[in-house]
């Protein structure tokens, strides 16, 4: 994707990653933006309090095997997006459906999450991508928008 600017990444990113449907988490047509040594690091969150680096593409792809067996019908909105050189900045919002239970979600509830991702973009590719979201909570939004 070497003929893509750092912007056009990044928004092309959310445009792949939008794509669960009732069957499925949803593809992954968004990791071919992904370099074969993307850094990925989680924030603290109540699941992992001090944060998660995952190292590699390969290991990114068994992570998204593993969430994907949790939800479905995943859909994001990028709601800001502001980027400098190399790095970006992106505001999002995130909503799924749970197909087991979750801590204080019963299975078979949408949900949604809002968060902040900070990514590095070297030769059309994400090299580092930072992951800071609210919490995971049951959605009551009429409309996903």
């Amino acid at each position: 994707m070497p003929d893509l600017t750092p912007r056009q990444v990044v928004e092309r990113f959310y445009e792949l990653y939008d794509d669960g449907t009732p069957d499925s988490y949803g593809s992954d047509r968004f990791t071919d933006l992904w370099a074969e040594n993307i850094v990925m690091d989680y924030g603290a969150s109540a699941a992992f309090p001090r944060g998660r680096r995952l190292e590699g593409k390969a290991r990114m792809l068994k992570e998204l095997e593993r969430v994907g067996s949790w939800m479905r019908n995943r859909h994001a909105v990028l709601r800001d997006l502001a980027v400098d050189g190399e790095t970006a900045a992106a505001g999002w919002s995130f909503w799924a459906t749970t197909v087991v239970e979750m801590p204080g979600i019963p299975a078979g509830s949408r949900v949604r999450m809002d968060g902040a991702d900070f990514m590095t973009i070297r030769d059309g590719l994400i090299v580092y991508h930072k992951q800071l979201s609210g919490p995971m909570v049951v959605s009551n939004d009429e409309e996903e928008e």
